[in-house]
């Protein structure tokens, strides 16, 4: 996939959530470890009062599932950088242990980005 094809379907991914509540923080945050598409707030409201969650949210495109679901293409070594490029995320901007975080992921398939059908896995995967 090319960088312009991953913007494009980044771009449908962030406006998807921002219908959903979550407030846009950064996109494209580049660490040694690795790349986070975006990067969000949310408000949990499983705490009493709810709580302000950071989400780092990995976009994950597919034409078709014919030889895995879209979901699936994060394997463990990609969690781990993932996980790796947040906690750098969180040391540059003074948050570690401030705020409460989970990562997500949006799988999109379809042909075109006007057919595209979105999966939100909330909470996706935890870091050890």
């Amino acid at each position: 996939m090319s960088r312009d094809t991953g913007l494009i379907y980044e771009a449908i991914a962030n406006q998807y959530l921002q219908k959903q509540g979550l407030v846009l923080i950064e996109t494209n945050f580049q660490g040694k470890t690795g790349e986070i598409d975006l990067i969000m707030k949310d408000q949990d409201k499983l705490f009493k009062p709810a709580q302000e969650v950071l989400v780092f949210v990995e976009v994950r495109f597919r034409q078709s599932g014919d030889f895995c679901l879209t979901e699936d293409t994060i394997n463990h070594a990609k969690q781990q950088r993932l996980i790796r490029t947040a906690k750098l995320y969180l040391q540059k901007k003074n948050l570690f242990d401030k705020i409460a975080c989970r990562f997500d992921v949006i799988a999109i398939h379809g042909e075109k980005p006007q057919d595209e059908q979105i999966l939100w896995i909330k909470n996706a995967f935890e870091a050890a």
